[in-house]
């Protein structure tokens, strides 16, 4: 992941990013570690929101499932 992280980084592939971010998350809910599952979509989220990637809303409401985000 790093390394694939740091080349879409570098090139400024957001939707790379956040593809990267989105798959090591559901990695990480597959093995039941919610915590840094939440962590990885919360990084998804933020390059969703600068890129105005339409899944900044669901990457949302995830969180927002999983109390790490309000809904105000």
């Amino acid at each position: 992941m790093n390394d694939d992280l740091a080349r879409a980084l570098a090139s400024g592939d957001l939707k790379g990013v956040i593809d990267i971010y989105l798959a090591a998350a559901e990695s990480k809910e597959d093995e039941g570690d919610v915590d840094a599952a939440c962590f990885l979509l919360t990084h998804a989220w933020v390059h969703a929101l600068e890129a105005g990637d339409s899944r900044a809303r669901d990457i949302r409401a995830r969180l927002i499932a999983r109390g790490r985000e309000n809904e105000t």
